[in-house]
């Protein structure tokens, strides 16, 4: 099988190209794997703490109902105060029922920059259950822990970004039509070349794209272009930076 390339004699298509849709593909470099990797855990990681954000939120909400229905007021007092630049202040405090200490743990709400180890504060629970317990000063808001979500979601959406790209990347290789294009111009982009080309497709319709590339062409040098036969102008040169294709 030939294709023209602009300008010059007929070439050869690479042999891995000759057969669209059976191209046996893998990832390619360093990139392509740390692209796969990042968005592999982004994904994950992110879904998990929104998972674990929403779980919270739904055991949350139900204890807090029932803590301003029939919960009761005790003085605890703070064993420690921690913070985090994503989840905020927290502080860690104990109480005492019937000989028995129960402990705790609250995000410290905005305005209540007055609490301090070792000092009192007052605490509502719950008498059948003491565990489920909250500082009495101030109430729960399902607002608490979003900049957790918020990273979460940031995470995912990385995640996610890394992945379809990865996956469109592949769909020009797996299914592209090879053709013979015309180097416009090259110019370096780090360790990676920005290649601007001319092709034509097989309708005879001329297209200019770009991609990057580890190899350095030379104006009106040829190159392997693949594209999309429904839509040409989701093209890149061949080799392609994330992917490559193996011979059969």
């Amino acid at each position: 099988m030939y294709l023209v390339r602009i300008g010059e004699s007929k070439m050869e298509i690479p042999e891995e190209l000759v057969v669209r849709d059976k191209r046996k593909i893998s990832l390619s470099g360093n990139d392509a794997w740390f692209g796969f990797i990042v968005g592999i855990l982004g994904l994950i990681l992110g879904l998990y703490a929104i998972g674990r954000y929403c779980y919270d939120l739904s055991i949350q909400i139900p204890e807090r109902e029932a803590l301003r229905k029939e919960g009761r007021t005790i003085t605890g007092t703070v064993s420690r105060i921690s913070s985090t630049r994503r989840t905020g202040e927290y502080v860690e405090y104990s109480f005492l029922i019937l000989g028995k200490t129960y402990i705790g743990k609250a995000h410290i709400a905005d305005g209540n920059d007055d609490v301090e180890r070792n000092k009192s504060i007052q605490i509502r629970y719950l008498p059948s259950d003491p565990n489920v317990n909250h500082p009495a000063a101030w109430e729960w808001s399902a607002v608490t822990g979003l900049n957790v979500v918020v990273f979460a979601v940031i995470f995912a959406s990385i995640g996610a970004f890394a992945l379809i790209f990865l996956n469109r990347e592949k769909e020009i290789l797996k299914r592209g039509d090879p053709v013979r294009g015309k180097v416009l111009r090259c110019e370096p982009r780090k360790s990676i070349f920005r290649v601007s080309y001319l092709f034509t497709t097989d309708e005879g319709i001329q297209i200019e794209g770009s991609s990057e590339n580890y190899e350095q062409y030379e104006r009106g040098d040829g190159i392997w272009v693949l594209y999309l036969p429904k839509n040409p102008k989701r093209n890149r040169s061949y080799p392609m930076l994330y992917f490559t294709a193996c011979e059969r």
